[in-house]
């Protein structure tokens, strides 16, 4: 069996910062206004897209450099 060198780890540890980032401004509004803001929930569904697209990018990034060495 091969080892592969996963090199990717910062993207994945970027994507996850990013993911937590967007929880965080989605809880905000109700740890300090005690109601939804429709424009902080709109900017936090955006950034975790964001974080979750990177995820994506450096799973698929791992896979497809596992499958070039399993050939």
């Amino acid at each position: 069996m091969k080892l592969i060198k996963v090199r990717i780890g910062s993207v994945l540890v970027l994507g996850a910062l990013t993911v937590v980032a967007g929880y965080i401004f989605f809880i905000l509004p109700w740890i300090f206004v005690g109601d939804d803001i429709e424009e902080i929930r709109f900017f936090s569904y955006s950034i975790i897209l964001l974080g979750l697209s990177i995820l994506t990018y450096g799973v698929v990034k791992i896979y497809l450099d596992w499958k070039e060495v399993m050939k």
